[in-house]
């Protein structure tokens, strides 16, 4: 088998779409579907090969996978209970044979948080990365791709460079390749980024969306890093553009601006024009305020200064009916039991623990409603039991610093373990499916089908993203219904997922 071959067998076999190994690794899911399907070949000295390697090793679990490859791997069965090994083994068999082509690049400008350590610059790298905005001319012209580099990097540096703080204004459609085709550039660049925010700045990015799913989703896992600071302002144009010509405008108010327009095909031929003069950034900014007046939010944030509005946003969300999936490391709050839930919230200091308490059993009951009309599939990751009889299972309350660590009681979690069993035999609708491991640790992942989508960091600080972005929400959905996996998604796996959670009830019952 050639890389293409052994790729598209990998992601076979763990179910893995293009959308999910994107987000583990630093390219676009077209690009990875392009690497499948063997239009673009094994990039020389190509480092996410590794991160491939360990994310197909974490989800070779189940016993035909594991058997499927090793016969493809032609090893004895050791390696595999060694997850280290296991790892080398599969990005040793990827790469053999495996012809060579330059790196290729994406078309999002959404790489940032992406980098892989082998990629970070070094101190003396960033030293260098700062020089070119000391010297710059009002106007300088910069060519192509490299030119583009140049002046990007010459951008930063001003803004860095800078006495004062303000608000990055970006906005771009044009290809990327002139940022991920050189991976240490793409290092310097999100590192340069980081520090421009670090220092007090904040960005308002206009993001273009008449993209396909798999990009949008490569796109909300570029950025989430950056969105966690809380400095980022998301938006979008709501309308249909013709995409003939491509426009950049990178703008840092009353200090330097950066512009280019290309043809669709000839952005690797631009000008890119960086300006220090006041008057041409005042006009940039004008073009862009007046563009951004027709922008709608992308998305909405909530952080623990806004938790009332974030509560009433989830309950308003909880009340459109519509089939549901949610993936998580915890339980929901949605299935807890009443009786468990009065005993956890007896144990906060917060003067409204009776209020939060009805707000959570209202929540109970829409959700009761919704599951006798909809399809509702919850993705978890059960904590081992010697944690949960140490009482070590936090509670999944996100967003909400009343329950700040807060933890279930053995008793707690039993009931609630039970309420759940209670839930899947009582409901035909109700459907949970447990992972050894889920996608996104530290996150929760709640989308409704053609309705919107939350986001919640379930590590502190907490944040919680709603969108409600037509594209955006189909593409959660869309990732989130892969995630289920056609085996998970029948009658058989539901008694089985029951007998699982009646075993660990058991356990419990010995304490």
């Amino acid at each position: 088998m050639d890389f293409s071959q052994k790729l598209d067998f990998l992601m076979n076999i763990t179910r893995t779409s293009n959308s999910a190994l994107s987000l583990h690794t630093s390219l676009d899911a077209s690009h990875i579907s392009r690497l499948r399907r063997g239009e673009r070949k094994l990039p020389k000295k190509a480092n996410y090969i590794k991160t491939m390697a360990a994310y197909f090793a974490r989800q070779c679990l189940e016993e035909y996978q594991i058997k499927a490859l090793l016969e493809a791997l032609g090893k004895s069965a050791a390696p595999l209970n060694d997850l280290d090994l296991t790892t080398d083994r599969i990005y040793y068999w990827l790469q053999d044979n495996a012809p060579e082509e330059t790196m290729p690049g994406g078309d999002l400008p959404d790489n940032i948080s992406k980098i892989h350590p082998e990629n970070a610059p070094n101190n003396e790298d960033l030293v260098q990365s700062k020089k070119p905005g000391l010297d710059l001319p009002e106007v300088s012209l910069h060519y192509g791709d490299e030119g583009k580099r140049n002046a990007v990097a010459g951008f930063l540096s001003l803004v860095s460079e800078s006495d004062k703080t303000g608000t990055l204004l970006l906005y771009s459609d044009e290809p990327m390749e002139w940022l991920t085709e050189d991976p240490s550039f793409l290092a310097k660049w999100a590192e340069m980024l980081k520090q421009v925010i670090m220092k007090g700045n904040r960005i308002r990015i206009i993001h273009t969306l008449n993209r396909n799913l798999d990009e949008l989703l490569e796109a909300l896992g570029k950025w989430m890093p950056l969105y966690m600071t809380g400095a980022i302002e998301p938006y979008y144009y709501p309308k249909v553009r013709d995409g003939v010509f491509k426009r950049t405008i990178f703008i840092f108010p009353d200090a330097a601006a950066l512009t280019a327009t290309s043809l669709d095909t000839m952005t690797d031929k631009a000008v890119n024009i960086l300006v220090r003069d006041l008057k041409a950034v005042d006009a940039l900014t004008e073009e862009f305020n007046a563009y951004f007046q027709l922008c709608r939010p992308l998305m909405r944030i909530f952080t623990s200064r806004n938790k009332e509005q974030y509560l009433s946003a989830v309950e308003e969300f909880e009340k459109k009916e519509a089939n549901t999936i949610v993936e998580a490391e915890c339980l929901s709050p949605s299935t807890i039991p009443a009786q468990a839930a009065a005993s956890i919230f007896a144990r906060t200091d917060s003067v409204r623990k009776k209020e939060l308490l009805d707000y959570y059993l209202k929540r109970c009951e829409i959700f009761k409603n919704n599951i006798a009309q909809h399809r509702y599939y919850e993705i978890i990751r059960l904590p081992e039991n010697d944690e949960i009889k140490k009482g070590r299972v936090e509670l999944g309350f996100t967003g909400i610093d009343d329950f700040a660590g807060l933890y279930y009681t053995a008793e707690e979690y039993k009931a609630h373990l039970e309420n759940i069993v209670q839930l899947l035999q009582t409901y035909e609708n109700y459907n949970l499916i447990l992972k050894k491991r889920i996608s996104h640790e530290g996150y929760t992942l709640y989308a409704k089908e053609d309705l919107g989508a939350f986001v919640f960091k379930t590590s502190s600080p907490n944040l919680i993203f709603e969108i409600n972005e037509n594209n955006l929400t189909s593409a959660f959905w869309y990732y989130l219904h892969a995630n289920l996996g056609k085996k998970q998604r029948n009658e058989k796996q539901k008694k089985e997922t029951i007998k699982q959670l009646q075993a660990v009830i058991s356990d419990l019952d010995c304490l």
